[in-house]
């Protein structure tokens, strides 16, 4: 009989707990992971971290609570995860660990601030396999921009751009810059002020 699944709220698994800069692929089955019933019902979604602590780098995926905006509300959430390279930094001693086994002079993790944003974009570009599933890039608010953190969807990189070209026009958009912040506002939180009564709203349209 299979482990059962855990809770959500209490689950935290560390998917590498030590990077390299030879990692080219990141693909994971992951014991006692959450259900996609269980999490969707807490509107809780996964959560991966690159992280930096005590001179190492670590990869860990947790489940946390998410708000709700325009460009992840049609499907699942199960269907997402969030990324956040806002704790992954370069380490001042390029000397700790970790090293290649048997070859103590050769440091294989990231350690140079370079290092890590190279690193940091071939994970963004390449995307995330968990119990396999492949998660890629999807896009980021513009305060997400800020704190280093993005959503991954679970679908091609070409259906992606797709769906993000169907959630407005951005042919008026004559800048990368412009286009890249008006998409950003899709990844912003959306909240109510009000229910406005629908026959109230028809009849405020007339006027």
């Amino acid at each position: 009989m299979p482990p059962a699944s855990a809770s959500p709220k209490s689950f935290e698994h560390v998917l590498l707990d030590n990077i390299s800069l030879d990692d080219q692929k990141w693909e994971f089955n992951v014991p006692r992971l959450p259900t996609a019933d269980s999490a969707n019902k807490l509107n809780y979604i996964k959560m991966v971290s690159l992280s930096t602590k005590d001179s190492r780098h670590r990869l860990e995926l947790r489940y946390g609570p998410v708000d709700m905006n325009r460009a992840i509300q049609d499907v699942s959430l199960d269907k997402y995860l969030v990324v956040s390279l806002a704790e992954f930094r370069s380490i001042k001693n390029p000397n700790s660990p970790s090293t290649v086994e048997g070859d103590t002079s050769k440091v294989i993790q990231p350690t140079t601030y370079r290092e890590c944003s190279e690193y940091a974009v071939k994970f963004l570009r390449t995307g995330i396999s968990i119990q396999g599933v492949h998660y890629n890039f999807y896009g980021h608010s513009n305060s997400q921009l800020k704190s280093r953190t993005c959503y991954f969807l679970a679908a091609p990189k070409e259906q992606i751009s797709k769906k993000i070209e169907g959630l407005g026009d951005f042919t008026k958009m004559k800048t990368v810059a412009k286009k890249a912040k008006r998409i950003g506002l899709l990844f912003s939180v959306a909240r109510a002020a009000m229910k406005v009564d629908p026959k109230k709203s028809r009849r405020y349209s007339r006027h």
